[in-house]
Parts: structure tokens; sequence; C-alpha cells
């Protein structure tokens, strides 16, 4: 996690040098090096608003099954107000009631949503792409035919074995972006890879995937509660794990609930 950040925020200055050498905006009449000052610490501050906005609209379009381009255009759309304000404040010589008045601020958060968008597209079609094809790599090929079923037998049920990660029986796993975080009997790990593979990897046909983002191990869980025409599954380890409403039949089937 702390190299992805570390990469993210790499390309956020390499984007406000850019940017300050270009001068978009009206800027390009301000010196170059206050400009380019302007930009790199509008980027940094555009990074710290934005991200976490961005993370947590993931987590509601998730939770609430709201595709992720309508959660990520809201987040964009609340995060460019404080940017622009930020932005507005340096406009206006840092003055806090003139930042709030200014005529400008309308044209001003246009421009604010515009580069939110722009960097954003940037993350998910570099980086995204750079994640994912990390994970395919630390993954071997599944065999298929008869030679996946001899290998189905002869690894462990329960455990994560391609990544040799020496967790114990896992309970449950998250997807988390290109990301999986396991939870197991010896603990919490957050691996990078995809979530049907690391399903495939622990071979535990009494499992289900009980989410779009959660897979759950049957000896696992500890209590079951229902929430409204849904329900949450507890597990040993006090997780809680929300069951997508499409999956309920198929848990009662199973006699999970």
């Amino acid at each position: 996690m702390i190299k992805s950040v570390s990469i993210e925020i790499f390309i956020m200055l390499t984007i406000g040098l850019l940017l300050g050498f270009i001068g978009p905006f009206g800027t390009f009449e301000v010196a170059v090096g206050p400009r380019v000052a302007y930009w790199i610490v509008t980027m940094l501050a555009g990074y710290a608003i934005f991200r976490p906005l961005l993370l947590v609209s993931q987590w509601v379009g998730e939770a609430l099954r709201i595709p992720q381009l309508v959660a990520g255009g809201l987040a964009l759309v609340i995060g460019a107000m404080p940017q622009t304000y930020l932005v507005a404040l340096y406009f206006v010589g840092f003055d806090f009631a003139r930042a709030l008045k200014w005529d400008g601020l309308p044209s001003l958060y246009i421009q604010v949503w515009v580069i939110g968008f722009l960097v954003n597209a940037v993350f998910v079609f570099t980086l995204g792409r750079r994640q994912e094809h990390a994970a395919n790599a630390n993954v071997e090929e599944a065999p298929t035919g008869k030679e996946s079923e001899v290998h189905a037998q002869e690894r462990p049920a329960g455990l994560l074995t391609n990544l040799g990660l020496d967790l114990g029986r896992v309970n449950a796993l998250k997807g988390e972006d290109h990301y999986v975080r396991v939870f197991a009997a010896g603990g919490e790990r957050l691996v990078l890879m995809r979530l049907r593979d690391a399903i495939a990897d622990v071979n535990d046909n009494e499992g289900v995937q009980v989410h779009r983002s959660w897979w759950v191990a049957r000896p696992a869980v500890a209590s079951v509660r229902r929430v409204g025409r849904t329900a949450e599954l507890t597990l040993v380890d006090g997780t809680v794990v929300p069951v997508a409403r499409d999956m309920m039949p198929r848990l009662r089937e199973l006699r999970w609930l």
C-alpha cells in the first residue's frame, strides 16, 4: 500500500511540474518559479482531498450496488468544492471571506473538476493497468482439465498456496481494487491478487462468494443477522460481511440462513 501511495504521489508531482511549465487556466502570466510551486501544491492538495473520497465512493458503491462510474463521479463533484475554495484563496490573496464571494468561483469549479477527472483517468489507465498486470504475474496460470482436478486434490483446502502465505486456514477474502484482503486464522494480510484467483487458490468447496467483493468460508461464520431483505455474516474473528441480495436464495439453499 505504501508503494502504491508513493507512486501516486510521484505521478501528482510530475503532473504538477508539467502544468507548472505549461501554465494553463490563466496562470502562464505568473513567473515560472511561483507558477510551478502553485501547481505542485495544488496537485498535492487535490490528491489529499480527492483520493480518500474516491476510495470511500468505491466502498459505498459496492455496499449500495451503485455503478462505480456514478459513485466516482459524485466523489469528484464533492471533492471539487473544497479544492475550488483552496485555489480561490490563492487568487484573492488568502482573504477567506472574499474567497467565498469571488465572482470567479463557478468557472474555477469547472476547471478544478476537469483537472480532477483527467488526473483520475490517468490513474485508472496507467496505475490501474500496472497493478492488474502485476497481479496476473504473481499468480500461476491455472491448469485445465484432468490436470486441474489432480492439483485441486493435492493442494490443502482452505489455504492460500500460490503466494506462500503462512496464515493458516482462510476465513474470508475481500476484494479491494486490485488487492485482496485475506482474513485468516493466523491474521490479516493485504496481497496484490485478483479476488477470483484468490478464491480458486483457496480451494474450499464449502466457501461461497456472498458479495461481489467478499468470499467466506463456511466454518468461519459465527452468526447471521437479517438486515431487511439481505443479511450480514459475523465471522469467528468478529469481521462483519455483507451479503448481496441476489445471493440470499443461494445461502438459504445451502442452509447458511
